[in-house]
């Protein structure tokens, strides 16, 4: 009796040990369920890297895709090269346009981008840093957080630019500018330009056009810039050369801004209310030169929907090289339609595509806003 006694207790004990391990694996089972949605609820589709023209047009058309992306730019504001470099000069090779100034291109990117704006959200100030692959995909990090991504685009073009330095003493001053927020300000404002190229004499013609009283000081006899250029700017305003920059103090609320001339070594005094350095840019090596992806030179080779020799990682616009490839706004915006559909492809393979005419009702929604 009491040998019977133990033998149901002891299959009573292995009956609840049993419903123990099945709660235990169901509860885990439950944890691991939700870790991984709420990984895949985190997760993008796509990580756009770069807000110049292309990165702008690609959040857009990511938008219109479906796709869950985010878009990441270095700098504290958009438009690139565009509005680094020449935000205040027409642009030619726009189609529907005859010649745009290259901050309203920007301005109207940025319009049409506006529509999925929460769906695409903008982080500046966010610079991409190294890139690891998971299962899920890939882990971006940044200076600011780390972004888990299913695919990523590169529209960050060769790399950032940052202005060749004035280096004289008083050169940090304030008023020892390297681009000009807006020209309108500038008007009946003293200002000395300093650079022999295209882009000084550019701004010498603007400024003057906007009621500033430009002087240009070139540290060569010879300009490196169109004739018809030189000749233009003459008849507005004045060319020093050959000319340097000794030093620059302030008096008065003006610059005294102290030079040399480069043969005869004979100095003077130029007073002006600014000093405006166009010596060029230099470009900042590119974050993806140490992703390991394959390159020709500081290009991205890609294949002719995009993608990098890393599957999951594409690359548009003026970072990429290809047989034909040309570079220019339209071809990289081109490009850019290439890729997102690629991606939303690959993410999305039974998705039936999105064409631009199906999103009117979301956009009058939004003008109606």
């Amino acid at each position: 009796m009491r040998f019977l006694f133990k033998m149901a207790l002891f299959f009573r004990f292995v009956r609840l040990l049993n419903i123990f391990v099945y709660v235990l694996i169901l509860t885990c089972y439950n944890e691991v369920t939700l870790w991984i949605e709420r990984k895949i609820s985190m997760l993008l589709d796509l990580l756009i890297i770069g807000a110049g023209p292309t990165g702008i047009f690609a959040s857009f058309y990511a938008g219109m895709k479906g796709l869950k992306a985010v878009l990441i730019e270095s700098q504290n504001y958009v438009g690139g090269q565009m509005t680094a470099l020449y935000k205040d000069k027409p642009v030619y090779d726009i189609p529907g346009k005859k010649g745009v100034i290259a901050q309203q291109f920007i301005d109207d990117l940025m319009k049409q981008y506006e529509v999925y704006h929460e769906e695409v959200p903008l982080i500046t100030k966010c610079e991409a840093n190294a890139i690891k692959k998971t299962d899920f995909g890939y882990i971006v990090s940044t200076n600011l957080q780390d972004f888990e991504t299913k695919s990523v685009l590169i529209c960050s073009g060769s790399g950032s630019f940052e202005p060749k330095l004035l280096d004289v003493p008083g050169s940090e001053h304030p008023k020892v500018i390297y681009h000009v927020e807006d020209v309108k300000l500038m008007k009946d404002k003293d200002v000395l330009i300093l650079g022999g190229g295209d882009s000084a004499l550019d701004f010498g013609m603007l400024l003057e056009k906007y009621g500033a009283h430009t002087k240009i000081l070139h540290r060569r006899e010879h300009f490196r810039a169109h004739e018809t250029s030189i000749q233009t700017y003459e008849k507005l305003g004045h060319i020093l050369k050959p000319y340097q920059v000794l030093s620059i103090l302030e008096e008065q609320k003006k610059l005294n801004v102290h030079i040399e001339h480069a043969e005869t070594k004979e100095t003077s005094v130029i007073v002006t209310d600014y000093v405006l350095v166009n010596y060029g840019f230099s470009l900042k090596s590119s974050f993806y030169q140490a992703w390991g992806l394959d390159m020709k030179g500081k290009e991205l080779v890609v294949s002719s929907t995009m993608e990098t020799s890393e599957k999951g990682i594409y690359a548009v616009g003026n970072a990429v090289t290809y047989k034909g490839k040309t570079k220019n706004i339209l071809s990289g915006l081109g490009e850019v339609s290439t890729a997102i559909s690629e991606i939303s492809k690959m993410i999305y393979p039974h998705k039936i595509p999105v064409y631009s005419s199906m999103m009117g009702e979301k956009e009058n929604k939004e003008n109606k806003l």
